[in-house]
């Protein structure tokens, strides 16, 4: 049994891809001020509705780690940040699964 996939399907889409997307920004596949999807283009490229998309996006925003402007998309805003996202992330599933293997 794959406990990691198991903890992947219980978080919402919108939080896996917000994930996804701080994941891409700290390895570095984003430069800070680089321009990435609109949300539709984010709903496509991941299957999901616009609103999904947009939640996602909503994450980051708040977190500071992209800024949305409506009409100008969504602009990579700190490293850091997506470093610290990600990093808790890892953090709170590793105890998760500690917790399941009990």
């Amino acid at each position: 049994m794959n406990l990691e996939k198991n903890v992947q399907l219980k978080q919402p889409k919108y939080q896996q891809i917000a994930i996804d997307l701080a994941s891409k920004i700290v390895e570095r596949k984003y430069s800070i001020g680089d321009k990435i999807y609109a949300r539709s283009s984010l709903a496509s490229q991941y299957n999901v509705s616009a609103e999904t998309a947009r939640r996602a996006i909503a994450v980051l925003q708040d977190l500071e780690i992209v800024e949305a402007s409506k009409g100008s998309g969504v602009i990579i805003k700190s490293y850091e940040k997506a470093a610290q996202f990600v990093r808790q992330f890892h953090d709170v599933q590793s105890i998760h699964e500690i917790q399941m293997s009990f």
